[in-house]
């Protein structure tokens, strides 16, 4: 069970969320929105907080949409250049490891050859 304080200071602190929401939103929208010292259940309270953090969220997003979608570009176009600068590495790779193989293989051979003429 958490402590009396606890629980005290947790309220306070919803009391202090709500007080800068309702300042945030006005103070009809507040009303309108149903914020108030009524008694809510914490669901009821949780559920309030949850659409206003959302509404919040979605007009932050209407603001910075089309720079948040141009940093996302931006950030797609480094990434297949990086993407394409490993292709071209990994391929490099390849090649060289393949020429070692064939080199590799080719002193096995001799070896061979010369172990079968002794």
């Amino acid at each position: 069970m958490p402590r009396a304080g606890i629980v005290a200071a947790a309220r306070q602190e919803v009391s202090d969320m709500k007080a800068q929401l309702a300042a945030l939103m006005g103070g009809a929208a507040a009303a309108s929105a149903g914020v108030s010292d009524g008694a809510l259940t914490d669901d009821e309270l949780a559920e309030k907080a949850r659409q206003a953090f959302l509404e919040v969220e979605r007009m932050l997003g209407q603001k910075t949409g089309t720079s948040s979608r141009r940093d996302d570009a931006t950030a797609i176009a480094v990434l297949e250049a990086e993407n394409e600068r490993l292709r071209v590495e990994a391929t490099a790779l390849l090649v060289r490891q393949q020429q070692l193989e064939e080199l590799v293989a080719s002193v096995i051979a001799k070896g061979k050859a010369a172990a079968s003429n002794n």
